[in-house]
């Protein structure tokens, strides 16, 4: 059945797969709707409850356009207190503003997650889906998930501090590769924080685009080499992998050409130091980029996006288009 499924999928965009079995036990079951099964039938198929099924699947499968692909975006913080979240946030608020569907991720099992970024009051969790896992579907995810005004769609962590260490790495791959063959959404954007641990290895692992988020200070370069080193180690440092240097303040003493130099890296972006604008916007519970896109940092991460989205940035590794937005150093 593995073999079939996987030969339907490569053959067919976005195909509405109803299984039918003689009999089935649990596992099969499960399986079958891991595989991207919209539904099964046994033993009979009642007309009504077809019908039903039918209208559902149209209902819930808008889906994206033929040949589009779901892609995985990961954040990650070389240190703590960078800005990683709220980075996270704004990317993929961008990539809505840019008529991208996307779903956030909070994989930052940390007590100061995603939802004290932004002003929402979530009732479900990764944790239903994790204990739901069996009857998921697009429209059971789409009761799960949390809707910001701006079109963003957030899956928020566990709630309680308790119910971090039920969120296994195991849990995430599943659900990442659930969520790419649903195709409901055009990115993935996963908040990851600043730490290595089974989860954000596996995420990283799952990823079509690894941004490595840092800061031109001693501190945080030093930090920076320390996690580059270890995702060379972990074969992670390849052809996915983007560094920025968010809070970019001009009075810095290191340069962004320092910073490329000393880790061995270009930078994709420099993203401006905007205390103000950034806890006015944590302050008002919403993305900047959605409250003030005109604002000089908002402008920067659209453009960032813009630029993710199509791979443009690796044609101009030098940024300079992002550059011209930061003051210059005399």
């Amino acid at each position: 059945m593995e073999a079939w499924l996987a030969l339907i999928r490569d053959k067919l965009e976005q195909p509405f797969i109803i299984l039918y079995l003689r009999e089935a036990d649990t596992e099969t079951l499960l399986k079958a709707l891991r595989l991207g099964v919209q539904e099964c039938f046994i033993k009979e198929i009642p007309a009504a409850d077809f019908d039903k099924t039918i209208n559902r699947i149209l209902k819930t499968r808008k889906g994206l356009e033929a040949g589009e692909k779901t892609k995985i975006m990961a954040v990650l913080g070389v240190k703590g207190g960078i800005g990683v979240t709220f980075l996270a946030l704004n990317l993929a608020q961008a990539l809505v503003t840019l008529k991208q569907p996307t779903l956030l991720i909070d994989l930052d099992l940390s007590p100061a997650g995603l939802v004290s970024a932004i002003d929402m009051k979530p009732r479900y969790s990764i944790l239903d889906i994790i204990n739901n896992f069996d009857r998921l579907d697009p429209q059971y995810l789409k009761d799960i998930l949390h809707g910001l005004p701006d079109g963003l769609q957030v899956l928020p962590g566990p709630d309680q501090l308790e119910d971090f260490e039920l969120v296994q790495a195991y849990h995430v791959e599943k659900i990442l590769q659930y969520l790419r063959v649903q195709q409901l959404f055009s990115w993935l954007v996963l908040d990851l924080g600043d730490s290595l641990n089974e989860i954000t290895l596996k995420s990283l692992e799952q990823a079509d685009l690894i941004l490595v988020v840092i800061t031109l200070t001693v501190p945080g370069l030093k930090a920076a080499k320390k996690v580059l080193e270890v995702l060379e180690m972990l074969h992670l440092d390849d052809k996915r992998l983007r560094l920025v240097a968010n809070a970019y303040d001009k009075k810095s003493k290191v340069t962004p050409e320092e910073g490329e130099k000393y880790l061995s890296h270009k930078l994709v972006a420099a993203l401006s130091f905007e205390p103000e604008a950034v806890w006015h916007s944590l302050n008002e519970g919403r993305p900047l980029v959605a409250s003030q896109p005109k604002q000089r940092l908002a402008s920067q991460i659209i453009a960032l996006a813009r630029s993710l989205q199509t791979g443009e940035e690796q044609e101009n590794p030098r940024f300079s288009w992002l550059m011209s937005w930061l003051p210059r150093r005399r």
